[in-house]
C-alpha cells in the first residue's frame, strides 16, 4: 500500500534473521556483512554486505544509516577508506572479480584492478596513496597506485601460501596467513626483512594496526558541514563533502533530508513490519522498530495519525503502534480468531 507518510525513523534499524520463529532473535540489519572500514577523520563507518549486494555507511555509533552503493555490485567483500585522499576501495568477489575505488560519498566510481585476481582481500592504503592487497588463492601480496598505475607483486610463492589480511604501519606491511597460522611483516617497498611475529594462531581473517601517531586532520564533516543527517567526506584538501540521508529518505536542497518518504510501500512480514521508500532510485527495505511480533499477516496505516495497525494470527489480536515503536497498544484480542486482513478508514475513523 502506498501512503503519505508524516513520519520516518532514521535508519539504525533492523533486519531479523527468519530462521526459527520460536528462537529469540537478536535485532540486526544485515544478511552477510563482510568488510568494515572506519573513517577516523569524519567519524563514519563503512561496510559491505555480500549477500545483499550493497555498501552502506553510518555514523560511528550506527545511527543514520545510509545506502551508498547498490548498482553493479555483486559480492562486495573487504573494504578500506583513505580519508587523506578522500577515497574508498572495495573488492568484489562476484562473477566479475575486481577491486574498485570511489570517493567516500560513492561518486566517481572506477574499476582499479580487474585482471589476475582470484580472492582479493586485506585492502590497505599507505600514506603515499598506494593500495596493497592479499590474494589467498594466488598466494601473493600485490600493490598499485590509486590512479591505476604501477601495479606490482611484493611477495609471492610457497612461503606465503594463504595471506588473508594486511595493514600498513610506517615502513612495513603486516599480514596474516591462515594456512601458515602466522602473522608476519616485511618491508613494504622491497618485501625484505621478513619477520614472523606470531606463530600457531589459527583462523586469522582480519588484522588492523592501532597506533596513536596517526596524523589528525580537520574534516568539514566533524561539524556536519550543515548536513541535517550524515556528512560524507569527498576531497579533504578542498574541504569537499556530500550530505546523505537515512535509507529511503530524499535529500531536498543538498543539505537537508525530508522528514519521511512521501510515498512508500509497507508490508507485514511475519516477525517484522517493513517499509520500502518509492522516493529514491533504489529499492531497500527498512524494518521498523516494532518488536516482538509473532505472525503479522496484514498491515495498514492511519493517514491522519501515521499509526500502524496490524493483525497477528499467532496472538489472535489486532494491534497498533507509532512508526518509531512507541505508543503500542492492543486494539482487539477477545472473540477474535486468526485475523487475516485489516483496513483503516482514515476519513471515517473506523
Amino acid at each position: 500500500m502506498i501512503v503519505d507518510a508524516p513520519w520516518y525513523v532514521p535508519n539504525d534499524l533492523i533486519r531479523r534473521d527468519l530462521k526459527m520463529s520460536t528462537v529469540k532473535e537478536e535485532i540486526t540489519n544485515y544478511i552477510n556483512p563482510k568488510g568494515l572500514a572506519f573513517d577516523w577523520v569524519s567519524d563514519n563507518l563503512y561496510w559491505t554486505d555480500a549477500d545483499a549486494s550493497k555498501i552502506e555507511v553510518s555514523n560511528s555509533n550506527g545511527s543514520v544509516r545510509s545506502l551508498l552503493i547498490w548498482e553493479n555490485v555483486d559480492k562486495p567483500g573487504d573494504i578500506t577508506v583513505d580519508p587523506r585522499s578522500g577515497v574508498m576501495i572495495w573488492a568484489d568477489w562476484g562473477a566479475d572479480i575486481r577491486i574498485e575505488r570511489a570517493f567516500m560519498d560513492g561518486s566517481s566510481r572506477k574499476r582499479l584492478v580487474y585482471q589476475d585476481l582470484s580472492t582479493p582481500s586485506g585492502l590497505t592504503v599507505d600514506k603515499s596513496s598506494k593500495l596493497y592487497w592479499t590474494d589467498a588463492d594466488l598466494s601473493c601480496i600485490s600493490f598499485i597506485n590509486l590512479d591505476g598505475s604501477g601495479r606490482g607483486i611484493l611477495l609471492t610463492g610457497a612461503s606465503i601460501p594463504k595471506p588473508s589480511a594486511s595493514d600498513i604501519y610506517q615502513d612495513h606491511i603486516y599480514w596474516a596467513d591462515w594456512m601458515g597460522k602466522t602473522i608476519e611483516r616485511a618491508n613494504k617497498i622491497t618485501g625484505k626483512d621478513r619477520t614472523v611475529l606470531v606463530k600457531n594462531v589459527p583462523d586469522v581473517m582480519g588484522i588492523k594496526i592501532f597506533h596513536r601517531t596517526r596524523k589528525q586532520m580537520i574534516s568539514p564533516c566533524l561539524a556536519k558541514a550543515g548536513c541535517s543527517h550524515l556528512c560524507l567526506l569527498k576531497q579533504l584538501r578542498g574541504n569537499e563533502h556530500t550530505c546523505a540521508c537515512p535509507t529511503g529518505v530524499k535529500l531536498m536542497d543538498g543539505t537537508t533530508c525530508t522528514n519521511s518518504p512521501l510515498n512508500y510501500l509497507i508490508m507485514a512480514h511475519r516477525m517484522d513490519i517493513r517499509q520500502i521508500s518509492l522516493d529514491v532510485p533504489y529499492m531497500a527495505d527498512v524494518v521498523l522498530p516494532i518488536h516482538k511480533l509473532k505472525m503479522a499477516t496484514s498491515v495498514d496505516v492511519d493517514r491522519k495519525t501515521g499509526d500502524i495497525y496490524w493483525t497477528d494470527t499467532s496472538e489472535d489480536s489486532i494491534q497498533k503502534s507509532s512508526p518509531n515503536g512507541t505508543n503500542r497498544a492492543t486494539i482487539l484480542t477477545t472473540e477474535i480468531m486468526a485475523p487475516e486482513g485489516i483496513a483503516i478508514d482514515s476519513t471515517g475513523r473506523k
